[in-house]
């Protein structure tokens, strides 16, 4: 997966989700390409270092809860991988 920052008006909303790999952890647990995330587990995702976080969690098999904007609407996904 690629993540690249998300900026509106100027100011981090969190990271996009491009090139997500078929079968990959990030496929199974239902993201999708354009996904924006903006937080994991209630902490707004605003530097490479947060981003970078929430692949740590998943690969971990830990359960998590993110906001992310879908074709400009809001979700709220809890990913529970034990």
């Amino acid at each position: 997966v690629r993540i690249v920052p998300y900026l509106e008006k100027g100011s981090a909303k969190g990271f996009k989700l491009l090139e997500i790999v078929p079968g990959s952890i990030v496929a199974r647990v239902w993201l999708k390409n354009g996904d924006i995330i903006e937080s994991v587990n209630g902490k707004p995702i605003q530097t490479p270092q947060d981003a970078l976080q929430l692949f740590t969690l998943l690969q971990a098999g830990k359960g998590i809860s993110l906001v992310l904007s879908r074709h400009r609407q809001q979700k709220t996904m809890v990913i529970d991988l034990r």
